[in-house]
């Protein structure tokens, strides 16, 4: 966390998952792969890696395809998939709609309840931004108790979207977590938070492998944010400081 502000990044490779355990202020992983296909189910082998290499909270996308609507036997393959990664430590990011862009609520239902089963979160991904209602829909994630929208609200990258993940925020963040997704860097970063209202974001290393330039320059955004461009990292003291903190409290 950083300043209040929780940061999850995208990873494909295990050279992003050994570059993104150097960052303190990173949070979250979420693990993919075929991220040019926009990322479908990781390896089994490849999480187990990751849990032995990072102390980082672990979501897994489970995701058979790159579509939205999936068969009976799709649906079926990414069940077995979700319980294995819920049942080994890691949270899992779906999503799947039926034909008119509703969304496929037994199916998601039955994800949601088997993640917190074992305690651990489930997150509706990008399908979110096509589905035929975002009120609908969103309101469907919520009384189903989904902990996570991913959203980039409607548009090509999520800066370009803010005026409506801001109005979701507004309406629905007390209900459900809202977290801008897609295009999001260091030129647009602080912008975006600062008008949408959020504390969390997420983004990937897709066309980067390793790049720790991209991540080091987000941050140095989000520390110009608050008026801080001398500290880089995080030492376990400032973690501390801000676990304890009242505010941050209150922002988690």
């Amino acid at each position: 966390m950083l300043y209040g502000t929780k940061i999850e990044i995208c990873a494909g490779s295990y050279a992003d998952i050994r570059t993104l355990d150097k960052f303190n202020e990173i949070d979250r992983l979420e693990l993919n792969s075929h991220l040019e296909e926009d990322g479908l189910t990781p390896s089994r082998d490849f999480y187990l890696w990751t849990r032995q290499h990072t102390d980082k909270q672990i979501l897994c996308m489970v995701r058979c395809a790159n579509k939205w609507t999936y068969t009976e036997e799709e649906k079926e393959e990414m069940r077995k998939d979700a319980l294995f990664f819920v049942q080994n430590g890691a949270g899992i990011v779906i999503g799947c709609l039926n034909d008119d862009n509703t969304i496929d609520v037994p199916f998601i239902k039955d994800l949601i309840d088997l993640a917190h089963k074992y305690h651990q979160e489930a997150v509706f991904h990008k399908a979110f931004d096509v589905t035929r209602n975002e009120d609908e829909a969103i309101q469907a994630l919520i009384d189903l108790h989904c902990d996570r929208v991913l959203t980039a609200g409607r548009a090509a990258s999520a800066p370009a979207g803010s005026e409506d993940i801001k109005r979701l925020e507004e309406r629905y963040g007390g209900y459900i977590e809202i977290q801008p997704c897609g295009g999001v860097n260091a030129g647009n970063v602080a912008k975006m938070l600062e008008e949408t209202g959020c504390t969390r974001f997420h983004m990937s290393l897709r066309g980067n492998p390793a790049n720790e330039e991209k991540i080091s320059s987000v941050l140095e955004a989000l520390h110009k944010r608050k008026g801080n461009t001398k500290q880089k990292i995080l030492t376990g003291e400032d973690d501390a400081m801000f676990i304890n903190d009242a505010y941050e409290r209150k922002m988690e």
